[in-house]
């Protein structure tokens, strides 16, 4: 049986390990691929998500991690993609698409927040 997990978020947006932390501990844990998935830029709300720069570093940190780590572990670099959010500018080995706020009169009101927010 083979172990992945595709969903993986760092402190490159709102995640609380380091790219390299994460490796480590999924080969700790027997895992034969790791997708990272940082949150894509939203330009209404820069609180949990990437900045396009951070997304530049993030792509090098992780193509670098895949070099460093081949034949250990599979790497992939990926993106969660908010619909509100302007699509993708750069390639990546796989995108998760996701809805993370309600647009209602103009706003944008995040879902996974508060039940007051919402």
């Amino acid at each position: 049986m083979s172990l992945w997990d595709l969903h993986i978020h760092t402190t490159y947006c709102d995640g609380a390990s380091t790219p390299r932390e994460i490796v480590e501990a999924a080969l700790e844990k027997g895992l034969d691929c790791i997708g990272f998935s940082g949150h894509g830029y939203t330009w209404f709300d820069e609180g949990y998500c990437m900045s396009r720069e951070d997304e530049d570093a993030y792509r090098a940190e992780i193509g670098a991690l895949k070099a460093e780590y081949a034949g250990r572990i599979r790497i992939l670099c990926g993106i969660e993609q908010d619909y509100w959010a302007d699509p993708p500018v750069q390639p990546w080995d796989y995108v998760i698409g996701s809805v993370h706020y309600v647009k209602a009169g103009g706003e944008f009101i995040p879902v996974d927040e508060s039940p007051e927010i919402l």
